[in-house]
């Protein structure tokens, strides 16, 4: 058992890690999509020079709206964010924090992380920014009942199929994979719900919004904008690992039967690379699907196909449970 000392240590570390894993995919992830769309793109290390140079600029606070809201918002989405690796099994690490709720506090930083992107457009003075907070706030209520769905098949499917450890623990999904105790009707079910989950991703992780940026009263800039891009980044990696988590899980080390030392470096490395799979996933899915969907478009697609098909996932795991 680790002490509290040790867990705040180890906490503080995987914080950086999650810090500097984000940057990393973020600018691979630029470079990823310029290659699909047959341009150059920046080079990955854009992000560190963004972060250095946004991070040398002041913030123009709007001289209308909320400004400690402007600011504070997206500092609260970061922190949610960075909060749900603390609950995260992280390749065959155990996670820092545990319980037998773990999976709805996780959903409820996921979606306090997005309620903070909108708060923090609100917070500001730009002309735009009802539009945006609109379109963010209706894409938010069309994936709460897909993700409901999502999870709650889950839940269910992994008591009922006697998974050991509580049904609402992340490391139980990490433990055995529910790919592993179902048959077909269920694995289609699961690859319902997976693909759900997938379009979930671009809301969930905040790339379906960008702030307005410029040097006026109205706009983001300087360490706001910087503020505004990092909770982004940290929304976009916990929603992915959150998936990887889920749908995703599996150990390379046992599959290489490894030992000791070498088992959880290789497990380490394989989920980041799993989360770098998904992440890229939902770049591509964000610019050549959702991100050509206006707001009410978005939203109906979630709250109905999204939902529909979410609910035949369900229907599948009770057939299989009932087989």
């Amino acid at each position: 058992m680790l002490t509290w000392g040790t867990k705040i240590l180890a906490a503080a570390a995987l914080m950086l890690l999650a810090s500097l894993v984000s940057l990393i995919f973020e600018g691979l992830g630029r470079t990823f999509t310029a290659r699909l769309e047959r341009r150059l793109g920046p080079p990955p290390s854009q992000p560190f020079y963004d972060l250095v140079k946004l991070f040398g600029k002041k913030a123009v606070l709007p001289r209308e709206g909320l400004p400690w809201l402007f600011l504070g918002a997206p500092a609260v989405g970061a922190a949610s964010a960075l909060t749900i690796f603390l609950y995260l099994p992280i390749g065959s690490l155990p996670p820092l924090l545990s319980g037998g709720g773990d999976l709805l506090l996780v959903v409820f930083l996921l979606l306090l992380a997005s309620l903070a992107t909108v708060l923090a457009l609100s917070g500001g003075a730009s002309p735009r920014r009802g539009v945006e907070v609109g379109r963010e706030l209706t894409l938010l209520v069309a994936c709460a009942l897909p993700l409901a769905l999502v999870v709650a098949s889950l839940v269910w499917f992994a008591y009922r199929q006697g998974l050991p450890g509580a049904p609402f623990s992340l490391e139980t999904f990490a433990a055995k994979s529910v790919w592993s105790v179902a048959s077909w009707p269920g694995r289609i079910g699961l690859a319902a719900l997976g693909l759900v989950f997938l379009s979930l991703l671009p809301v969930l992780a905040g790339t379906t919004v960008r702030p307005i940026e410029g040097g006026q009263d109205d706009d983001f800039s300087g360490r706001a904008l910087l503020l505004f891009e990092v909770a982004r980044q940290y929304r976009t990696l916990a929603a992915c690992s959150v998936c990887v988590c889920l749908f995703l899980p599996g150990s390379l080390g046992l599959i290489l039967e490894l030992q000791a030392l070498t088992l959880f470096v290789v497990d380490f490395l394989f989920f980041w690379a799993k989360v770098f799979l998904v992440q890229m996933t939902a770049l591509s899915l964000e610019d050549a699907f959702v991100g050509r969907f206006r707001g009410d478009q978005a939203a109906s697609f979630y709250s109905l196909a999204a939902s529909g098909l979410a609910l035949a996932g369900l229907i599948l795991l009770f057939f299989d449970v009932r087989l």
